[in-house]
């Protein structure tokens, strides 16, 4: 899906291409590409794709796509037998949803991605408690946690996780919940 070139991301960071904790000298758009035609319905380019992740038995990452975007986007891949999604960072600017909204797409089959990036100190987007609050009601078996790291103002992706681990664990998160999460249901949706 869309990364730093779509509508919603440039509603939430004034433009394409750049973040707000990441002041680069980005000429990208103000306006941003959307997946959805006028009438509501994902572009034609996107169902192509789609078909294409079935086919390659692929997974679908959400990214920086809108609620409204993700909604149908969900919906429309498992029309098309998409099997393998995961809606990305979910308490990032992009998409910026809540736990009440991810109770509505994981029984669709979706796994919840919580990236520690989220949680830094640069984005602080979301409190760990939140993360683990969410966790415990969407079950474990739902959710992947991942570093989302790589940034030049974060710790090394490995280390990232490491921390977000040790963070969810002290708020009460078992080692079998992260195991779970970080080995076993990553290994799954890709097939491993």
């Amino acid at each position: 899906m869309p990364f730093k070139l779509d509508t919603q991301h440039a509603k939430k960071y004034g433009r394409t291409g750049r973040y707000s904790v990441q002041e680069l000298d980005s000429k990208g758009s103000k306006i941003g590409i959307s997946v959805l035609k006028k009438n509501g319905d994902l572009i034609d380019e996107l169902i192509e794709i789609l078909d294409l992740i079935n086919e390659y038995n692929a997974v679908l990452g959400t990214s920086h796509l809108s609620p409204e975007e993700i909604i149908k986007l969900i919906d429309t891949a498992k029309e098309r037998k998409v099997e393998k999604i995961c809606l990305t960072h979910p308490f990032v600017k992009v998409p910026g949803v809540d736990l009440d909204f991810l109770k509505i797409v994981v029984p669709k089959g979706v796994f919840a991605e919580f990236g520690y990036c989220t949680i830094t100190p640069m984005w602080a987007n979301a409190k760990v408690d939140q993360v683990r609050e969410s966790i415990q009601a969407l079950g474990a078996e739902n959710c992947i946690i991942m570093s989302d790291g790589g940034q030049v103002h974060n710790p090394w992706p490995h280390e990232g996780l490491r921390i977000f681990a040790q963070s969810l664990h002290e708020k009460g998160i078992t080692p079998k919940e992260l195991e779970r999460m970080m080995i076993t249901n990553p290994k799954q949706i890709m097939g491993l």
